[in-house]
């Protein structure tokens, strides 16, 4: 299969997988197991992570067999991930002197793929999470619900911060409104009249939206990870 890459994610859930089959006598864990065994709820994710693993040749599943994976790629379970994930989008600026004690309330309005107009919670975040952009529109947290920004470092039920504007160069990620209507959570790239719609994920399209369907609600500037609690 030549040189394998693969990302922090799937040797994660590779490495799951492995543990699993040595403990199971063989038998490889369910898609459900699977996204519990890394934190990630959504099977949709869990079953694009095993087809990246399998197109990249680093398991393959048995064919006529219930829950019979072979890895077949070992040398991956030890390996660093030589793939770029980014890394920005989960990091906030150091801790200012004199600042690491004060809190700042962001109200939590909704999730990437769906903003509600009025605030369903608070998230308590240090200032120092936020400063330097004082002056700003305010900010606000969205929880994240899909796996299209999976590939950014970005996984269901992360808490992403965002400033709210109405604006976002290329590059950022953002929150958008599409029509007046749908929740649209993505990178941004700017062409002209056209803003285009990247997901981190390469079985999700690119979508091209005219900017006069857009409305832009704000930019990320960070995000909150609460990782499930083990036996």
């Amino acid at each position: 299969m030549g040189d394998a890459v693969i990302t922090a994610v799937q040797q994660k859930l590779l490495r799951f997988i492995a543990n699993y089959m040595s403990e199971h006598r063989g038998v490889s864990p369910t898609y459900s197991e699977m996204g519990e065994g890394i934190g990630l709820r959504a099977k949709s994710g869990i079953h694009r992570i095993v087809r990246w693993l399998e197109e990249r040749g680093a398991i393959r599943r048995l064919p006529n067999r219930a829950r019979a994976i072979e890895i077949t790629r070992a040398d991956l379970l030890h390996e660093m991930p030589s793939v770029h994930v980014e890394r920005a989008v989960v990091a906030f600026p150091p801790t200012a002197p004199g600042n690491d004690h004060i809190i700042h309330t962001v109200a939590i309005m909704g999730t990437t793929t769906k903003i509600d107009t009025k605030p369903v919670g608070s998230l308590n975040v240090p200032q120092h999470f936020i400063d330097g952009l004082v002056g700003a529109g305010g900010y606000f947290a969205l929880e994240v619900r899909g796996d299209a920004m999976i590939g950014a470092g970005l996984w269901e039920t992360d808490m992403a911060i965002f400033v709210a504007t109405d604006a976002a160069h290329s590059g950022d990620i953002a929150v958008a409104i599409i029509d007046g209507m749908e929740t649209l959570f993505r990178r941004v790239r700017r062409r002209s009249t056209i803003i285009a719609f990247e997901a981190a994920d390469l079985h999700y399209e690119t979508r091209l939206i005219g900017a006069d369907r857009v409305e832009i609600k704000g930019r990320m500037i960070g995000m909150i990870r609460r990782y499930p609690d083990k036996e």
